[in-house]
């Protein structure tokens, strides 16, 4: 985004690193999601290496995808985090002119905030049809796609996720990393659910009307909710409670930041 933008029909090799970038993501995401053994114990009987036993003697089958994602989480991790650099001043002053409004809301999430239905998903990259449209449909996604490969790891992957050395330090660093850099609705999808998860889940689906507005609401629960939910319980202490750690001083004082302002704007 440091250059002047190109027509999609010129050779925009930027553009087509951010498009590549996307398709990986959108594929790890559709693996962990829809690669599975069979839920049937016995049946998964026949492949010895797909079962295995928790602490407390419990069978499960173990993902065929685990050993993959977990040599990948390095990598993604890293994405995650240069993300979220990219909200920093430093980054933002490299910007091209051209390319500045793409750090704000999308149109997606802003009718989905709404209430609102739309046609034609502007989201999805083939929807897009200028270079700053492109850019912005990018730093939707790239986030989007990235808390639903985390967030949904833990309950996909099973028990090695959570087990994987140095987990809470590489999400705390890479998904929590620069979070006073990021903008309210780029916070949202990774810290708006925890009221959720204190209300054990609470109701989104009703919230929105149409079958698209009700999947850009779940988008907001891909990561802490599913991560706190699906870890084993010999393990919450050491993974789960320094990630909270980590986020829940950020969000209390961001919550008492925007009560005294606005406090100081509309009084008591």
């Amino acid at each position: 985004m440091t250059d002047a933008p190109v027509d999609l029909s010129t050779d925009d090799d930027k553009g087509y690193n951010r498009s590549q970038l996307v398709c990986c993501f959108s594929m790890l995401m559709a693996l962990i999601k829809r690669c599975h053994w069979p839920t049937d114990l016995e049946a998964s009987a026949a492949f010895s290496s797909a079962l295995n036993v928790t602490r407390d003697g419990a069978a499960y089958c173990r993902h065929p995808a685990t050993a993959y994602m977990l040599s990948l989480l390095p990598s993604i991790s890293l994405i995650m985090r240069t993300y979220n650099l990219l909200w920093t001043r430093e980054a933002r002053a490299k910007v091209h002119p051209a390319f500045a409004s793409a750090y704000d809301i999308h149109d997606s999430e802003r009718n989905a905030a709404l209430g609102l239905r739309s046609d034609v998903d502007f989201s999805e990259p083939f929807n897009c049809k200028q270079p700053l449209d492109r850019v912005k449909s990018f730093m939707f996604n790239i986030q989007d796609y990235g808390l639903q490969i985390l967030g949904n790891a833990g309950q996909c992957l099973g028990p090695e996720f959570y087990r994987c050395p140095g987990l809470c330090e590489a999400l705390a660093s890479s998904a929590l990393a620069g979070l006073d850099q990021l903008p309210d609705y780029r916070l949202r999808p990774i810290v708006h659910i925890l009221h959720l998860v204190i209300s054990r889940g609470g109701c989104l689906d009703a919230r929105i009307d149409g079958k698209r507005g009700i999947e850009r609401k779940k988008r907001i629960v891909r990561f802490v909710k599913p991560f706190v939910l699906h870890c084993p319980c010999e393990l919450r202490g050491t993974v789960v409670l320094p990630l909270l750690k980590a986020l829940f001083p950020f969000v209390f004082q961001k919550l008492n930041s925007k009560w005294e302002n606005f406090r100081l704007k509309y009084g008591n």
